[in-house]
């Protein structure tokens, strides 16, 4: 039992450090070593988004997707008012040049329509 648990130990390791080579590998754009959401979008890209747009188009824009919500930090969560998992996904960005602004866009489900942006200091 104690080799089968050890095994696992080390597959999930090996699974997590996979993880994270492959989120900072990913990133091509304007990511910096301190940003715990991988990629940071401007307050120009922010502003031109608009409700009921859809995400794909959204992400082909912004050439990213993002840090989706069960992978952000639950003091962060917690800046936003609570949503309904199951009406849709949300992700996370930083705001490039200001380290404390978050953004949050949240997208219908299964439309994949833009139906919340929101911002907040960290």
């Amino acid at each position: 039992m104690g080799r089968r648990l050890s095994a696992r130990r080390r597959a999930y390791a090996a699974l997590i450090t996979a993880a994270a080579l492959t989120g900072c590998a990913s990133s091509g754009s304007t990511s910096t070593a301190n940003n715990p959401f991988g990629d940071s979008i401007t307050t120009q890209q922010y502003d031109s988004l608009r409700l009921g747009q859809d995400e794909q188009t959204i992400v082909n824009r912004l050439q990213m997707s993002g840090k989706p919500e069960n992978l952000v930090a639950d003091r962060i969560v917690r800046l936003f008012p609570r949503h309904d998992p199951s009406a849709g996904a949300c992700s996370y960005w930083q705001i490039a040049g200001d380290s404390a602004l978050i953004v949050r866009l949240c997208f219908s489900s299964p439309a994949g329509k833009l139906v919340q942006k929101l911002e907040r200091h960290a």
